[in-house]
């Protein structure tokens, strides 16, 4: 890798690290107002975890060893259960609790020490393949769900500014884009 593109890599870690460091600090006072601000705060909390574990870049030669390199990917799969915790709570409010945090957690966690002590590749193709697996089935169910909740609240309030959840779809054929 050059020696620009090295450091530019690095700085990135560093800029993001401070964005997520900066964001938990910002929910931090709001956290206790409602249970979206509190998960959102643990997630950018987790996702602080996940940057410090990333500048571990630094140290050179650690990427080259496949077994560590993907330790830390498999690490990097734990990112998929966060952001299921996060929309379902956003779907379905009330939704997290710990019990289903541990169970969206459980395979990923299990398949990823299992990797991290037995080191067999079949382990490692099976957890990506899951992850992959879980995050598709929860990106259906999302944007499923969001679709029934935003056609529930047009039917039922006159009123939708913040109320509906179309961002989460992406679709932004519904909206007045006069005010741009």
């Amino acid at each position: 890798m050059s020696y620009f593109i090295k450091h530019l890599a690095h700085f990135t870690h560093g800029m993001t690290l401070m964005f997520f460091v900066m964001m938990a600090m910002r929910i931090f006072p709001f956290r206790k107002k409602n249970r979206i601000m509190y998960i959102l705060f643990w997630v950018m909390i987790f996702w602080v975890f996940i940057e410090l574990k990333d500048i571990t870049y630094l140290v050179d030669g650690i990427w080259m060893h496949p077994y560590v390199s993907k330790i830390y990917l498999s690490i990097d799969m734990w990112c998929v259960p966060v952001i299921i915790i996060l929309l379902f709570e956003v779907i379905s409010p009330n939704w997290v609790t710990i019990r289903k945090i541990f169970l969206v957690f459980l395979p990923t966690l299990i398949l990823t020490f299992l990797y991290v002590f037995i080191a067999n590749e079949l382990i490692y193709k099976i957890l990506i393949i899951y992850s992959n697996l879980i995050g598709f089935l929860a990106l259906l169910t999302v944007l499923l769900a969001t679709s029934r909740y935003d056609k529930f609240i047009k039917r039922n309030f006159s009123y939708l500014d913040n109320l509906t959840l179309e961002w989460i779809r992406f679709n932004n054929s519904n909206k007045n884009t006069s005010h741009l």
